[in-house]
């Protein structure tokens, strides 16, 4: 029986977000086996030139994160166990170059240097990235056997929806949770355990505080459970911010239903946490407003004093604390928040989650795509939610209306549908009700936004745009491969 052979999904050094999304899929590929193939993660990040930047320049700025984040993706993925190969390549630094120059190499020379790295011993090295990067093959431009960074979140979602409706989900989300802090049939690391119990200890001092709090909207009544707004301003997708309007409606419509609200800051800098906390204070003024005195859980330390470096917390631990907000579901009712890598941990980790985008609204009113970044970050939520409203309870928003305003930052969300705030909070959503294609060129453009609302997945589904396989994902140079079995 010939080996598997490697699969290469490449993830640009300066990427965090879709790291949780390759180990995903290379965490649930090991339960179900891809076909003939072995994913490994290569992650890629720009040579240093030997004469240096402008220390300000933008490509000195992109080089520095593409090191310090891909270091950081490159460890998480080695001290969990997971297969992945450190590149560097030539160019100029920036994530289109990395993509371009993944995307032309030769699969043959990049098997050489993924068994030259596997060689290398790392043990008592807690810093594999170190260690290996010296020596890290530099690649110039040529070309075959890789797959697109979303096709990670394919693999991912099939495997899930797979064990789901086979009755398998959660023990499958559970092995899930383990694997994503901890290399398989080994135990957590002792400081990683007890980093993610202070980090949920901590937690739980906010929620104690706050179910002993009276709740305005039911008069006599504590609050009863807590709901966690994960809160990120990014430097890209500022269609998925959080903002002071989306905060308010979030907390007023859980207070009815008797949740409070804690929010826990994901990708701020310490200003913009600065400004979430006068933002809140704005709202204690307001003394019928449900409101907590303290709302605000600093998971990543974008407060301390200087902020703590990235990621703020192992990425182990991180996924180590969602596991256990998963398990505390008496206090604990789900997150809540715009698409992020931040949310997606707490997804995999079986955490009721919520998450909203953009481009929903643009194509399902019958908008014309105004460009390729609206495909792209379209087709990133079809590739997600059909799989991930069955098998980590993601939920999306489909009818966002249209941006009424924009902030200063150029935010320009300010509430989202009620009905589908109101049926996550209610659990009633029927998990149905979205176009049923991870990716597809092609979509139901022609239906009007109320057909939209009203499209059934399980019973007006258009064979045409029929949920794709994972090797309908695979594209080499351009072009789809040759379907392969489906998965087992």
């Amino acid at each position: 029986m010939s080996l598997p052979k490697n699969l290469y999904i490449g993830l640009p050094g300066s990427v965090t977000g879709d790291l949780w999304h390759v180990a995903a899929a290379e965490i649930l590929s090991s339960i179900n086996a891809l076909p003939g193939y072995k994913l490994v993660a290569l992650i890629a990040i720009t040579e240093k030139p030997a004469k240096p930047f402008d220390p300000t320049s933008a490509e000195q700025k992109a080089l520095d994160e593409e090191w310090e984040y891909g270091k950081v993706t490159f460890n998480y993925l080695k001290k969990i166990g997971l297969d992945c190969l450190l590149v560097k390549c030539s160019g100029t630094p920036g994530k289109r170059n990395l993509e371009n120059t993944i995307a032309k190499q030769v699969p043959a020379e990049l098997d050489k240097a993924f068994d030259k790295q596997l060689k290398v011993d790392l043990k008592g090295k807690s810093d594999p990235f170190d260690a290996l990067v010296p020596t890290a093959r530099l690649f110039f431009p040529f070309e075959e056997r890789k797959v697109r960074l979303m096709t990670a979140t394919t693999i991912a979602m099939n495997i899930l929806q797979k064990n789901i409706l086979e009755n398998r989900g959660p023990e499958t989300r559970a092995h899930l949770a383990t694997r994503l802090c901890t290399p398989d049939k080994v135990p957590i690391d002792n400081a990683i355990e007890t980093l993610a119990t202070e980090k949920k200890t901590a937690l739980n001092k906010l929620i104690t505080a706050a179910l002993a709090t009276p709740n305005p909207k039911t008069p006599n009544k504590n609050f009863t459970r807590v709901v966690l707004e994960n809160y990120r301003r990014g430097l890209v997708n500022a269609q998925t911010d959080s903002n002071k309007d989306l905060s308010k409606q979030l907390i007023e419509q859980a207070a009815m239903r008797g949740y409070a609200v804690i929010t826990i800051p994901a990708v701020l800098k310490k200003a913009q946490l600065e400004e979430l906390q006068k933002d809140r204070d704005e709202l204690k003024n307001d003394k019928t407003f449900p409101v907590l005195a303290n709302s605000i859980f600093d998971f990543y330390g974008r407060g301390s004093e200087p902020p703590a470096p990235y990621p703020g917390v192992d990425s182990r631990a991180q996924a180590r604390f969602w596991g256990k907000v998963a398990e505390d579901k008496n206090q604990i009712f789900g997150v809540y928040g715009g698409r992020s890598g931040s949310l997606d941990i707490a997804a995999f980790c079986g955490v009721y989650s919520f998450f909203w985008d953009e481009p929903w609204i643009k194509f399902a009113a019958g908008f014309e795509s105004t460009g390729l970044q609206d495909d792209n970050n379209f087709k990133k939520c079809i590739g997600q939610v059909p799989q991930c409203l069955r098998s980590l309870q993601l939920s999306v928003v489909a009818d966002t209306g249209l941006p009424t305003a924009k902030d200063a930052t150029g935010n320009a969300w300010t509430a989202i549908g009620p009905s589908y705030v109101t049926s996550w909070l209610d659990q009633k959503n029927d998990r149905t009700r979205y176009p049923p294609c991870p990716i597809t060129d092609k979509w139901i453009l022609t239906k009007s936004l109320d057909e939209f609302r009203a499209f059934d997945m399980e019973k007006d589904q258009d064979p045409k745009i029929k949920a794709e396989t994972l090797d309908n994902m695979i594209y080499i140079s351009g072009k789809k491969v040759k379907p392969q079995p489906e998965l087992s």
